[in-house]
């Protein structure tokens, strides 16, 4: 893992950036050591999504991308070569 961002007594603390061996990372800021309010987190395979975490549990999670096609039948349709 790699850290790059605001530390605190040793700590993260502020906005920083995590990178895992994998490429993945956590994006946001951080208190005393956990990741608090916001934050991004990009998966290897390229999913980015935006989480909420308050007291060092995760309240939400949302996709932001790549998004979910609404049909398989939309012609904006990235996936369209599927049958």
């Amino acid at each position: 893992m790699y850290y790059e961002g605001e530390v605190l007594l040793g700590k993260l603390h502020g906005k920083g950036k995590i990178t895992s061996p994998d490429g993945g990372t956590l994006e946001g800021t951080f208190k005393e050591g956990f990741p608090e309010g916001e934050a991004t987190v990009t998966l290897p395979n390229g999913k980015k999504y935006l989480i909420e975490v308050a007291n060092q549990k995760l309240i939400r999670k949302k996709l932001i991308s790549p998004e979910k096609p609404k049909s398989r039948r939309d012609s904006t349709n990235p996936w369209k070569f599927l049958p």
